[in-house]
């Protein structure tokens, strides 16, 4: 398995290693690295680079929807903005494609950019 260190990352998603951006980037990689260990999943931080795809991290793993509840809860913590029914679909939508991380974390900014 591929990995990726924090600032190679932030690099490949687009962002300035310290800008805000790269820190919430950071902040979500660490969160969806939080999530996949709770899901039992073998995911470390680590091995979510900027193009594995975001249905492999396991965050959209609906067979528990306390844990999905829970994480948006945390998203919405890392942005600042109370995420709305849409915006909480558009985010879980993201997995029935083949998006890669650094465009769900584009897509969460886009959220927080638009309220």
């Amino acid at each position: 398995m591929m990995t990726q260190t924090d600032q190679g990352f932030v690099k490949a998603c687009g962002f300035a290693v310290d800008s805000e951006e790269g820190k919430a980037a950071l902040a979500l990689r660490r969160e969806l690295g939080g999530y996949g260990r709770a899901a039992d999943w073998s995911l470390k931080t680590e091995d979510i680079c900027a193009d594995t795809k975001i249905v492999d991290t396991g965050i959209l793993h609906s067979a528990d929807s306390i844990d999905l509840v829970e994480f948006t809860v945390r998203v919405e913590e890392l942005i600042g903005v109370k995420l709305t029914d849409e915006d909480v679909w558009t985010l879980i939508a993201a997995g029935q494609e083949e998006m890669k991380v650094k465009d769900w974390i584009r897509c969460v900014f886009d959220i927080r950019k638009s309220m």
